[in-house]
């Protein structure tokens, strides 16, 4: 981070727009759809509430999953794509091959979610992690991780098992359960059929159509508070300077970087 205009730089990693709902602050919009989506299916969820930490072969490693939901004993981490799920995919499949993180077995796991499904009608599943004890003789591994996959029928969380009479009812080819490495994690829902749960279709439409309210965000010069836009402006302002500012502060830097950049064109530096 710095306090002056970056010229001539390569672009900057995207950052993810913080969001308030419900009085908790997300680090990212797509968290805080899926917030909505849960409560519009009476989902009980609690953000960011407990950290884990592994040690592995002298390494350290730390976890902080995005959701819990207890009255369903599972965990639930939100990509917004598949690259950004690749940079803690080791990690993650770590912690469940070793059973380091609550309610891995049996009904429960860690579900991964990654955009809400984009359409409107129909049945989507989503990965979901589990583990399972170590083959004989393979204890050392400390287990395996299961990559399976998990439908919201409505309020209810339901397992889709290979070979299950109900998702061969509605999908052509039934889900495979396959043991998880980090390159094999996903976060993108599978349609799996044409027929769907209204309530559930109901909470996608609501978490996609959600409007936020912008909060009020201290500039890092002035002081002042602003109304954060939330938009995609706001967040090149903050890419530019390396901090979040008003837009009268912005233009200010603005103004006195293009000085600068003449006076050094002049010979004047």
């Amino acid at each position: 981070m710095t306090d002056s205009l970056s010229r001539g730089t390569a672009a900057p990693a995207i950052v993810a727009i913080g969001t308030r709902y419900k009085g908790c602050n997300f680090r990212s919009r797509l968290e805080a759809r899926w917030a909505v989506f849960f409560d519009s299916l009476g989902i009980e969820w609690t953000y960011e509430t407990e950290g884990y930490e592994l040690t592995r072969g002298g390494e350290r490693m730390r976890y902080l999953p995005d959701f819990c939901l207890p009255n369903h004993k599972m965990l639930v981490e939100v990509k917004g794509s598949e690259t950004s799920l690749q940079d803690d995919a080791r990690r993650i499949v770590t912690f469940v091959k070793n059973n380091a993180l609550p309610n891995l077995t049996g009904d429960g796991g860690l579900i991964i979610l990654g955009d809400i499904p984009p359409q409107r009608f129909g049945v989507w599943m989503h990965p979901c992690l589990r583990h399972e004890p170590p083959y004989p003789g393979y204890e050392a591994d400390g287990g395996v991780a299961v990559m399976t996959w998990i439908a919201f029928a409505d309020s209810v969380i339901k397992a889709v098992p290979e070979g299950d009479s109900w998702i061969n009812s509605i999908a052509a080819v039934p889900p495979r359960k396959h043991f998880a490495r980090g390159e094999d994690l996903r976060c993108t829902a599978q349609f799996i059929g044409p027929r769907g749960w209204k309530k559930t279709l109901d909470a996608y439409d609501a978490a996609r159509s959600m409007r936020f309210e912008s909060g009020a965000r201290r500039c890092a010069d002035c002081g002042r508070n602003s109304r954060a836009d939330g938009s995609d402006l706001e967040t090149q302002r903050a890419l530019r300077v390396g901090r979040y500012v008003c837009l009268s502060c912005y233009f200010k830097i603005e103004e006195a970087a293009q000085s600068a950049d003449a006076d050094r064109a002049n010979g004047f530096t």
